[in-house]
């Protein structure tokens, strides 16, 4: 009796490792929803840059209001959204995207009457006339000359161009020839604009609240790093593989022709 039921057993723990495989993978995919590019964070973070002016006073969104979205970015750029089918990828991809760029609209909103009191407050000087009369050698613009950062920027638009790059690479694949390897050359252009953003925003934002501004960026050069040695050792790890199926190769075919 105990040979008969051999094979019995054997399925029944080839059974659960498929069942643990599958709970695993759908553990990580609910996961990978909770990320801030994923579809349940991105909406909370829109819905908190579009009524930014009125928790500004609690939580400053006028000074982590971009560390937020840079940090949406590297989420969407590192992470790709999980998607058995295409559709479903697509579908996920254009939330991100849309997400993306109605949270830089609504971070300028946030932002730009910041940096446009900020440049008022330091550029303009008291006429003497009356107590509250002021006068200025420039005219004030919308967000000020101080700082030139927006979110509706040339580094939101290079993160939308990947993704929505990567959709096509994820649709039509090898028929796009050569043109695949425009991804690698636009991931790598956003990573470098985000990085001088974040460094940009570090040393020249204003003032206010310079502990939390510093907390904020600094945790984002961090993230930025650990990506950069992720990305590092992805790289290495290829050419590891490379090297040895090419060592292999020489290998087989000198084995062979010693034989001949």
């Amino acid at each position: 009796m105990a040979t008969r039921m051999e094979p019995w057993r054997y399925s029944t723990n080839i059974l659960q490792m498929f069942k643990m495989a599958g709970r695993a993978q759908s553990c990580v995919q609910s996961k990978r929803y909770l990320l801030p590019s994923g579809p349940i964070a991105l909406p909370l973070i829109i819905l908190a840059l579009a009524k930014g002016h009125r928790i500004n006073t609690t939580f400053p969104l006028s000074s982590t209001g971009p560390a937020i979205l840079q940090l949406v970015q590297i989420s969407a750029l590192t992470f790709a959204n999980g998607g058995d089918n295409d559709i479903k990828y697509v579908f996920f991809e254009a939330s991100t995207i849309s997400g993306i760029l109605h949270a830089s609209m609504y971070l300028d909103a946030v932002i730009l009457p910041y940096y446009t009191g900020f440049d008022a407050l330091v550029k303009s000087t008291f006429s003497g006339e009356c107590p509250s009369c002021v006068c200025r050698n420039e005219d004030l613009v919308v967000g000020g000359t101080l700082v030139s950062y927006t979110g509706w920027s040339l580094t939101t638009f290079l993160v939308v161009g990947t993704l929505c790059w990567r959709v096509v690479c994820r649709l039509y694949g090898r028929k796009l020839g050569s043109f695949i390897l425009i991804r690698p050359l636009l991931e790598r252009s956003s990573w470098i604009l985000i990085i001088i953003d974040c460094v940009y925003l570090t040393t020249n934002s204003p003032p206010e609240r310079l502990m939390l501004r510093v907390a904020a960026f600094g945790g984002i050069l961090v993230l930025i790093c650990l990506c950069v040695i992720r990305e590092l050792c992805t790289c290495i790890t290829q050419l590891h593989s490379v090297y040895k199926s090419r060592t292999a190769d020489v290998c087989n075919r000198s084995k062979m022709e010693m034989t001949k």
